[in-house]
C-alpha cells in the first residue's frame, strides 16, 4: 500500500437503522493529521445486571422515557427500542413478555407480527420486512451495557 506521507487510511465504522456496522476506509489525504485519538467514541450505559436477566428471558426497562426491553438467548444479549414498527407502540401486553410461545421468535401482542432475535427483521406479519430498531450493547464484568 502507498499511503501519503506514511500516513495509513483510517477507517470509520457506522451503524444502520438496523444495527448493523458498515466500515468505510478513508484515505490519509482526506482528513487531518491527528497526534492523539481513541478510536472508541461510543458511551455505553449500564442498563441491568446481567444475574437480573436469565437465559432465556426477556425484560423491559425505561430509559428516561424511552422503553427498551432485552432478550437473553443463546448466551448472547440482546437490546431493542420497544416500539412496533407497523403500529408504533409497545410489542407486550403482559410486563418483561417479549417472546411467542416457542421462545424463538419476538412478537408484537397488539397483531402477533413475529421479528428474529438476532436481527430484529420481521419474519411474519403486517411490518414483514421492517425492522426493530436494535441497540448496541455489550456484556462487561457482568453487565448489559447499552449505547444511547
Amino acid at each position: 500500500m502507498n499511503f501519503l506521507c506514511g500516513t495509513p487510511p483510517i477507517t470509520v465504522a457506522c451503524p444502520s437503522p438496523e444495527g448493523h456496522f458498515f466500515a468505510f476506509l478513508i484515505p490519509a489525504s482526506r482528513y487531518p493529521v491527528v497526534t492523539g485519538f481513541t478510536t472508541d467514541y461510543t458511551v455505553m450505559h449500564t442498563l441491568c445486571s446481567l444475574h437480573d436477566l436469565p437465559e432465556g428471558s426477556t425484560k423491559g426497562f425505561d430509559l428516561d422515557g424511552t422503553p427498551v426491553f432485552a432478550v437473553h438467548l443463546a448466551g448472547k444479549v440482546h437490546v431493542y427500542r420497544n416500539h412496533c414498527p407497523h403500529l408504533g407502540i409497545p410489542l407486550e401486553w403482559v410486563p418483561d413478555q417479549f417472546l411467542d410461545v416457542t421462545g424463538t421468535l419476538i412478537q408484537c401482542a397488539s397483531h402477533g407480527a413475529l421479528f428474529l432475535i438476532e436481527s430484529g427483521r420481521c419474519v411474519a406479519g403486517p411490518c414483514t420486512g421492517q425492522s426493530l430498531k436494535k441497540l448496541l450493547s455489550e456484556v462487561v464484568d457482568g453487565e448489559v451495557r447499552i449505547a444511547l
